[in-house]
């Protein structure tokens, strides 16, 4: 169930530092490249908080809270950048149709067989490093091979490629050039799986350039291309991108879908928040 919610949605990882600099807004005319430049060694240690209501012919709430690390390995001539992720931390209270679900992966109730089942299932993936490799551009040359940490376990079986497919949509990837204000940049993406294949179309705004960081507008559309359902919806959000490292430093998003499939109509909200130190 969580993978399909990450399916469907595209995402950043963030970073912010202990402190916050004094923000000097820049000449409107300066234009900014945007770049990965991270130092080899650095660690970037995130917190996810994603809070998702379904209304309609199937009532849902759900609460997720993950933390995850990043670490800056080798960076080559070439500004590719290996980095070795690794998930610490997973919290998820779902209520559904009558039924409570409550997972925490540093305290597994031993008398709840759903908590234990959940432990099973996402074990493999909690304090497991996976490596990849990225651009200075922000896009994943190499994805990590997911397969090592699901191993055979059936609850997970046809997720790795879902992982994949989740982790190239989880950063804004940079356009060629220097953007100025006000200037925008699209990006359209396949999410999903086979059986609710879907589309994302996301649009990139330059809303501010401070001395410290570049805070981006982004908004777009998802809807299904095929599949068992039909299913249409928008997204909105900010995301603030350090420029020092080139790697974001906050972001904010809201989405809202309906869809409807075998006589269901169903509308999912979702309000997220992603935040980082780097260290």
């Amino acid at each position: 169930m969580l993978l399909a919610f990450a399916g469907l949605i595209s995402v950043t990882i963030t970073s912010c530092g202990e402190e916050k600099k004094q923000e000097t807004q820049s000449t409107n005319d300066e234009g900014v490249l945007l770049r990965l430049t991270p130092q080899e060694g650095t660690v970037m240690e995130s917190v996810l908080d994603m809070e998702i209501t379904m209304k309609g012919n199937m009532e849902m709430s759900t609460s997720l809270d993950m933390e995850f690390n990043m670490r800056i390995g080798d960076v080559d001539a070439e500004g590719v950048i290996t980095v070795t992720s690794e998930y610490t931390q997973m919290k998820m209270n779902m209520d559904m149709m009558g039924q409570r679900i409550r997972y925490n992966s540093d305290d597994v109730n031993p008398t709840d067989p759903i908590s234990q089942k959940m432990a099973e299932a996402m074990g493999g993936m909690i304090n497991t490093p996976f490596d990849m490799k990225m651009n200075d551009r922000s896009e994943i040359v190499e994805a990590p091979d997911f397969s090592k940490m699901i191993g055979n376990d059936p609850m997970m079986a046809g997720q790795a490629d879902q992982m994949k497919q989740t982790f190239d949509n989880m950063f804004v990837i940079y356009p060629e050039g220097v953007v100025k204000l006000g200037e925008s940049w699209d990006r359209t993406t396949a999410i999903g799986n086979s059986q609710m294949p879907m589309r994302l179309n996301a649009t990139y705004t330059v809303k501010e350039i401070l001395d410290d960081k570049v805070i981006l507008a982004m908004s777009g559309s998802v809807e299904n291309d095929g599949g068992i359902a039909n299913a249409k919806g928008t997204f909105t959000g900010t995301i603030d991108i350090d420029r020092l490292t080139g790697f974001p430093i906050y972001s904010v998003m809201k989405q809202k879908i309906s869809m409807s499939a075998q006589g269901m109509d169903v509308d999912m909200i979702m309000d997220m928040i992603m935040d980082t130190k780097v260290k």
